[in-house]
């Protein structure tokens, strides 16, 4: 053996440490990214970021407004059919991001973990 294998082990012991604290906090970060998606995946969050976000869509409207925004042609060009289609479409592509992330932070966690 080499005369300073000794140091080595010590140095390794503490990588073992290093990597089981690593994968812990990866497998906490996988978890919330999962959660996240499957929060901004559900239908009754959309309303919720429409109203959030439709002061992008037209200032001059309240967001008290927005379901006789439906009924009334003139207040805005957008239909509601069209912001409904495009915020659904946003919601799954976070949905999809966040938990395919999450879910692949969790096999890189399997992976690693032995």
């Amino acid at each position: 053996m080499a005369p300073h294998a000794h140091l080595f082990n010590q140095l390794i012991s503490s990588f073992k440490e290093l990597r089981g604290l690593a994968l812990s906090s990866l497998k906490e970060i996988s978890a919330e990214m999962i959660k996240r998606g499957e929060y901004y995946g559900a239908a009754e969050n959309r309303k919720t970021h429409v109203i959030a976000r439709l002061d992008i869509l037209s200032p001059q409207v309240k967001a008290s407004d927005f379901i006789s925004l439906a009924q009334t042609d003139a207040a805005v060009q957008i239909d509601q059919d069209f912001v409904y289609t495009q915020v659904k479409k946003i919601s799954d592509g976070r949905r999809k991001v966040l938990e395919g992330v999450g879910k692949g932070m969790a096999r890189i966690v399997t992976a690693y973990a032995t």
